[in-house]
């Protein structure tokens, strides 16, 4: 027997408190009840002759929103003061929201009926618990004093004009459709108006058919394309792949990939595009690759400029002034130039133009849209 409890406690008796969270604890979980159900042992090791096990609470919360029967019977049997100590494996077991930690201590510490053997190895342990319990009181004492005080302002919220509610029912659709509202509003709102949703398959036209049961007791039937075999759910938007299918075997992937992005265009998961992921829309449709075109004679801005010898914006004002043939595919699409363009005498002029212009004279005021030499 402990020698620190005395005959007063052991006479009472003793109460091995045992609960597991969840259903799935309760199954999954065996160690944890095993070494819960053992503690009646240790109990009567300890010298108490009646020991009383509470397992009604297995499977159920301690956060306070489901009701214990077991905790209640604790409380009740720590209240007539005939418990002399209880056991459990660790304090959450006991409790897990200030309002049954207020009450369940309180009792004890009035009673004087809760008892605490603590072993040298074990201080460590007990002095968190008792922090733990501290902090459970404080923030119980801080709800009271808030509720104590939001009872003492007499003000009560105020009850919405019933012309205010039945204006809101017909607005529902500007209120639906507004860019500032949350999904978590909307979820509410589907909570509220709808009382279930039915679900069938029209196979004939291949199509879902919802039937909505609204509150108050109206049904709307809602149809949708069913899918068909092989489809994903997260296609992509047809504006890509037509981007893909008009740039096929005529540019890279990653140049296709980089038009997509400035296009704005995601795929059907809502992501970026890389070439990796251009290259497999592209397969899956059997579009051609640029690399099977060995007798392309187009070339990009990028590449003309370094055919030419010069800036990529001096190529540029030559598309913009039509001295430079050049067509996109789509709009944000890189150039295509034809090598035969690059040779014209009208191009090679304005090269030459360009390489020979001399930089105006310091504090010339008048603006010039010549370019440097770059030789």
């Amino acid at each position: 027997m402990n020698p620190k409890l005395t005959a007063e406690p052991l006479e009472r008796g003793a109460t091995v408190y045992i609960r597991q969270s969840t259903p799935s604890q309760v199954l999954h979980h065996q160690e944890s009840q095993r070494r819960q159900y053992a503690l009646e042992q240790h109990a009567r090791q300890l010298g108490f002759q009646r020991v009383a096990v509470i397992d009604e609470d297995l499977g159920r919360s301690g956060s306070g929103l489901v009701e214990r029967s077991g905790f209640q019977q604790r409380v009740a049997a720590v209240c007539a003061g005939a418990v002399g100590a209880v056991f459990c494996i660790e304090a959450s077991r006991l409790a897990r929201n200030g309002r049954e930690w207020h009450s369940l201590i309180e009792w004890c510490g009035l009673m004087g009926t809760l008892n605490e053997a603590v072993d040298p190895d074990q201080r460590l342990v007990a002095a968190e618990l008792e922090a733990r319990w501290n902090a459970a009181l404080q923030k119980a004492q801080e709800l009271e004093d808030r509720l104590r005080a939001f009872d003492d302002t007499g003000t009560l919220p105020a009850i919405p004009d019933k012309e205010i509610l039945l204006s809101l029912a017909q607005d529902l659709p500007a209120v639906w459709n507004s860019p500032g509202i949350a999904a978590s509003l909307k979820q509410r709102i589907v909570r509220i108006l709808v009382e279930e949703v039915v679900v069938d398959v029209d196979e004939e036209k291949q199509e879902v058919v919802l039937l909505i049961h609204w509150a108050g007791g109206r049904h709307s039937e809602l149809r949708v394309s069913k899918r068909g075999t092989g489809q994903q759910g997260q296609a992509t938007e047809a504006d890509a792949i037509a981007v893909i299918r008009q740039m096929s075997g005529r540019f890279g992937d990653g140049e296709i990939a980089a038009t997509l992005n400035r296009l704005s265009l995601r795929t059907g998961a809502g992501n970026g595009w890389n070439a990796q992921r251009v290259y497999g829309l592209r397969r899956r449709h059997e579009l051609p690759n640029v690399a099977g075109q060995a007798d392309n004679r187009m070339v990009t801005l990028q590449q003309a400029a370094h055919r030419l010898g010069v800036s990529e914006w001096n190529v540029k004002r030559m598309i913009d002034r039509k001295v430079l043939p050049a067509t996109q595919a789509v709009p944000c699409a890189f150039w295509e130039i034809s090598l035969d363009a690059l040779n014209s005498p009208a191009v090679q002029q304005m090269i030459d133009s360009t390489r020979n212009c001399k930089r105006p004279p310091k504090g010339q005021g008048e603006r010039s849209d010549r370019l440097f030499s770059e030789s």
